[in-house]
């Protein structure tokens, strides 16, 4: 039955962000649950496999992660193939893939989000210090799983996370810090699912607590 309701079902894993081992995981975690549950699905990477061939399947599952999987490219490309996929389209991923411009559009629709500004030079610290107090977040404009984001609380701190923001993307924000509880909430179908609290040891959620450390606590 699931053959015949999904067809041929192409599950887009790898690629070549800087996330690619966590979408190789996440990818193949999904093409399980597929093959489980009788669907005919197989894992394509970008990275080593030719994309002509996803001309030949029904549907396609995006588990690619950052660059060209989260921005609107691959969507872009589907969208051309005209073979439905999962997650939002081209210009809404373009979008929400970059926090600068995705931030200044909540601000145009007066939805709540810290207070932010680009980080132009290695010696902005003071500038961004009156604007943001003693202590702010650093972090690139468009990546995910928290790479390149730090809590900068002095100059070293604000030159080293500089540093690693602009490693991964050259526009790089400042926000302000806001001191409280991790929560995150599923949407499917679009209903909430229950609230999950996620309480790190390290200093925030990032990239080690998030994927490589096993005392992260996750509460529902």
């Amino acid at each position: 039955m699931n053959k015949e309701t999904f067809g041929k079902v192409a599950v887009l894993l790898g690629g070549t962000s800087n996330e690619r081992e966590i979408s190789i995981n996440s990818g193949q975690s999904v093409l399980r649950a597929l093959k489980q549950n009788g669907i005919d699905a197989i894992g394509i990477d970008p990275k080593t496999d030719n994309l002509e061939q996803l001309k030949l399947f029904d549907r396609i599952f995006i588990c690619l992660h950052g660059k060209d999987g989260e921005d609107g490219k691959i969507q872009k490309y589907l969208d051309s193939l005209k073979i439905p996929y999962t997650g939002n389209g081209a210009a809404a991923s373009s979008l929400c893939m970059n926090k600068y411009l995705a931030k200044k559009q909540w601000a145009k629709d007066n939805i709540p989000t810290p207070l932010f500004m680009l980080a132009n030079s290695p010696d902005d610290y003071t500038i961004l210090r009156k604007y943001f107090g003693d202590e702010f977040i650093l972090k690139p404009a468009s990546s995910g799983s928290s790479l390149g984001v730090s809590i900068v609380k002095n100059n070293n701190d604000y030159m080293e996370a500089f540093d690693n923001a602009s490693k991964i993307d050259s526009t790089i924000i400042a926000e302000t810090y806001i001191n409280g509880n991790e929560y995150a909430i599923p949407i499917l179908n679009n209903a909430a699912l229950p609230i999950i609290e996620i309480k790190p040891k390290t200093n925030f959620y990032n990239f080690d607590a998030k994927y490589n450390r096993q005392d992260t606590e996750f509460i529902c």
